[in-house]
């Protein structure tokens, strides 16, 4: 804050307070939002995981030989 800010009518502390509680609110939403979008895709990520397992297991078996040093 210069000196010039103090004597500028259009300085507004409290107007500048107000907009900066609000973008902090709007980036705490926002985060949030993101926290519970990674969340999200963890979970898929964990269960195409297991599926994918769950489909090498079976495909093992019917093949009769470990698919797994094939698909590394």
């Amino acid at each position: 804050m210069s000196e010039d800010d103090i004597f500028d009518e259009d300085f507004d502390p409290m107007r500048d307070l107000e907009e900066l509680k609000m973008f902090a609110s709007i980036a705490d939403a926002h985060i949030t939002s993101l926290l519970n979008n990674q969340k999200v895709l963890v979970e898929s990520i964990n269960e195409l995981r297991k599926d994918i397992l769950r489909l090498t297991q079976i495909l093992n078996e019917f093949v009769g030989e470990d698919l797994d040093d094939e698909i590394d």
